[in-house]
């Protein structure tokens, strides 16, 4: 579980699981998507998972909702200029989101790739180890076959 955060700023910070609460409830309420308890969940999720992957990518998606669902409320008031930033703004995260999720891909594929590189060099070891002991099984049993029948029983 997560005890300490990096801020933006650079600085190391407790933990504090009731600020995602409240910005994954603010996002979900300006929508009408979910409620407090949806939010409670999503941050357990990212409370129990790895925070350098999850808490950016969530804080960008709250960032995306809160900025669409600001933009649409207000699309009628804002200046055409004001709606291509927003636009711009909203383009941006979702670059960024689907760069970060990319990457979050790439080291998952690496990692179970050299989990299975792992496992198969202990399957080829262990299947060598059984080769040698089968050559080993046979040996005595030639050399008990050369026994006399009364002294040895297998």
């Amino acid at each position: 579980m997560v005890k300490k955060i990096k801020k933006c700023d650079g600085k190391i910070a407790k933990f504090d699981p009731s600020k995602i609460t409240s910005a994954i409830f603010k996002a979900g309420k300006a929508t009408g998507e979910f409620g407090e308890r949806e939010a409670k969940w999503l941050t357990k999720q990212v409370h129990q998972q790895r925070p350098s992957y999850h808490v950016y990518g969530t804080g960008m998606e709250i960032g995306k909702i809160l900025t669409v669902a600001h933009l649409y409320r207000n699309w009628e008031k804002l200046g055409g200029l004001i709606r291509s930033l927003y636009i711009l703004i909203v383009s941006v995260l979702v670059l960024l989101t689907s760069v970060e999720v990319i990457g979050f891909l790439s080291l998952s594929h690496t990692n179970a790739t050299k989990n299975m590189r792992t496992t198969r060099t202990a399957l080829e070891g262990l299947e060598k180890e059984a080769t040698i002991l089968q050559k080993q099984i046979l040996t005595i049993d030639a050399t008990l076959a050369g026994l006399p029948t009364l002294h040895v029983t297998r």
